[in-house]
């Protein structure tokens, strides 16, 4: 396994830069051998090592058993460990999501959270694990980027067990002597991937027992494919975006791969959601004016005059009223308990420069959120995808040296709140 793991690193370059590495530890196998096995690499490349985590409380007593074990586990290896409980039941309510999508909401904003300059993030994700994946998303129906599997490195989240088995987990565990909770939903078929890999996967390992090795080789070829026509498309939508419309003349005229791709992410941008039937049909009428039709709840697309554009029957006008109030670290602290997204709400108020001003957008403005690169509010908006006609509306507060904070979005890495913090400014704001 060792042998594998390194070779990710260094195909990968998951350590290139790196100052701190914060495993993902759940007390499963796979995430105990990442743990224990990255304590040498770590030590060797001079990087700091820590861990995360999150008790999803969806599993009563056995969710706490398993924060406790990996409590024990780090005290035992000397690591230091981040722990925080989330009720994942209620958020999905909450926000109608499902528990999934929830509970990988609340985990990217806890790293998020605790994560620094340099730092990254290693989940378990094994070949195993990619396997599963790619077929899960094939039998949903997907295009290139769906059989890419699960990327090595994306963002601040590095994947060093990629090429690893999940019977090479096991294999190290036991030549390690190390112990390990187990999931109890993943011993039964109540959920899909639970399927996949109990009935699936073990039927392809007889036609191929190195079936996990070639999807990862596959997924490996296939994403650098996804790669150079996403970067195409990007090319052509700069050329042919005004801000508000496309250039049907020039869409037209891009091979099919990049022209689908194009009109994907004018979709995107508008908050709407991306299927390979409504691309396909705005790609076909795009050859010709056509009427409008209605492609998400107030969002219409239409072509005239030789351009496409997504028009909205709203118009946000507003008035977004916002306050900054200062409370204390400590009376901080007691509110977090309470709502866990205060941290993209509040600011160290010692870190402004000059007076703090509440505004809307203006040309140029950027931001750098915590633990990611400076980005410009276009970039973001696209990534957070909010819908282009709230965008102008939506309220900003910066001071002498840029923006600190944008609504819907966060705060700047240079004024978050941490333990040092002694004033802070909360953000309210009402419609």
């Amino acid at each position: 396994m060792i042998g594998k793991l390194q070779n990710a690193i260094n195909d990968f370059s998951l350590l290139c830069g790196v100052k701190k590495i914060i495993v993902a530890l759940s007390g499963g196998a796979d995430s105990v051998a990442l743990l224990h096995s990255m304590l040498n690499v770590c030590s060797e490349n001079e990087i700091k090592l820590e861990a995360a985590h999150l008790n999803h409380c969806l599993r009563g007593e056995e969710s706490d058993r398993d924060e406790l074990f990996c409590v024990k586990l780090c005290e035992k290896l000397g690591v230091k460990l981040y722990t925080r409980r989330e009720d994942i039941n209620s958020y999905a309510a909450a926000t109608k999501q499902s528990i999934e999508l929830a509970a990988r909401d609340k985990r990217y904003e806890f790293f998020n959270d605790i994560c620094t300059p340099n730092t990254v993030v290693a989940t378990a994700h094994t070949a195993s694990d990619n396997l599963e994946t790619v077929i899960y998303n094939l039998t949903r129906g997907t295009a290139l980027k769906g059989l890419c599997g699960i990327p090595p490195k994306r963002d601040i989240f590095i994947r060093p067990l990629i090429y690893c088995t999940r019977t090479d987990i096991e294999n190290y565990c036991k030549e390690n002597n190390l112990d390990y909770v187990t999931d109890s939903t993943n011993l039964t078929d109540d959920y899909t991937r639970n399927v996949i890999r109990h009935k699936v996967v073990s039927v392809l390992k007889q036609i191929n027992e190195s079936v996990e090795a070639n999807a990862v080789n596959t997924a490996n070829s296939l994403r650098y494919d996804s790669a150079y026509l996403t970067k195409q498309a990007d090319i052509a939508f700069n050329e042919l975006y005004d801000g508000e419309s496309i250039d049907t003349k020039g869409l037209n005229s891009l091979d099919y791969a990049i022209k689908s791709r194009v009109v994907a992410r004018l979709l995107e941008i508008n908050g709407c959601s991306v299927s390979a039937t409504l691309v396909n049909k705005i790609c076909d009428l795009s050859q010709n004016d056509f009427p409008k039709f209605s492609v998400k709840k107030d969002i219409y697309c239409s072509m005239q005059n030789g351009r496409l554009r997504l028009v909205s029957d709203l118009t946000d006008n507003t008035d977004y009223k916002v306050q900054i109030e200062e409370i204390s670290l400590k009376d901080f602290e007691k509110l977090q308990k309470i709502n866990s997204l205060l941290l993209k709400n509040t600011f160290d108020y010692d870190k402004i420069v000059g007076k703090p001003v509440i505004r809307t957008r203006i040309e140029g403005d950027s931001l750098k959120l915590p633990g990611r690169p400076q980005k410009t509010f276009k970039k973001l908006y696209n990534e957070c995808k909010i819908p282009v006609h709230l965008r102008k509306n939506l309220p900003v507060i910066a001071d002498e040296k840029g923006v600190v904070w944008v609504m819907d979005i966060g705060v700047c890495e240079r004024a978050r709140v941490t333990k040092n913090s002694k004033k802070i400014g909360l953000i309210k704001y009402l419609k």
